[in-house]
């Protein structure tokens, strides 16, 4: 798998996540038998739920990205 696949399929996972969170944001949110303050405290939670798997998903581009660049990098200086 090529490294633009790679971080196309890494995309597509926190698409996947980020939709999941606004879905369950949005069921908090229409949730009529909270205060604001227990839909703040509630929201809060949902998002240190997601906070590692947002995390995970930000290191594995990176970690792509920066593999990329290495990889070109090396490949130009054989060329040169």
């Amino acid at each position: 798998m090529t490294k633009k696949q790679q971080l196309i399929e890494n995309l597509k996972g926190f698409k996947a996540a980020y939709e999941k969170m606004q879905e369950e944001k949005k069921k908090i949110d229409s949730d009529l038998g909270y205060t604001q303050e227990g839909k703040a405290r509630l929201i809060s939670e949902l998002m240190e739920k997601y906070e590692p798997i947002v995390k995970k998903y930000h290191d594995t581009a990176n970690q792509i990205i920066e593999d990329g660049i290495v990889f070109e990098t090396m490949c130009n200086s054989v060329i040169s």
